[in-house]
């Protein structure tokens, strides 16, 4: 009689783990948005919106040019930067503009860095 009995809870325990693995296979396949109540959805949102401005549009021009580095120099004729770009010394240049508020947070005195280049 023992023979019987012990098969039996082998394919019982076998069943509770493949099932319990089952379900936390389902729980570890289930995007993170939808384990978030909708106020958490917003403030990660909101968070995520307040780490990006917008892309700037480079400009180069190639070979070196006195005080390259002014703001007042006019760089009207540079082109657009894309790649390739030449394999000389060339000046880079963009604008970006830091607006006063985003999303209705004041940015006066926020430190803000550049990510590096893609």
């Amino acid at each position: 009689m023992m023979s019987f009995k012990f098969p039996a809870v082998l394919c019982l325990a076998g069943l509770l783990l493949v099932h319990g693995a089952a379900g936390a296979q389902n729980l570890a396949e289930t995007p993170l948005p939808s384990l978030l109540t909708p106020e958490s959805r917003n403030v990660l949102d909101k968070l995520a919106s307040l780490s990006a401005l917008p892309k700037p549009d480079w400009r180069y021009h190639a070979g070196d040019i006195p005080h390259g580095e002014s703001p007042s120099l006019d760089d009207a004729d540079w082109l657009p930067a894309t790649s390739p770009l030449p394999g000389e010394a060339i000046w880079l240049r963009a604008t970006i503009e830091v607006p006063k508020t985003l999303n209705g947070y004041d940015l006066t005195g926020t430190q803000i860095s550049l990510p590096p280049a893609d």
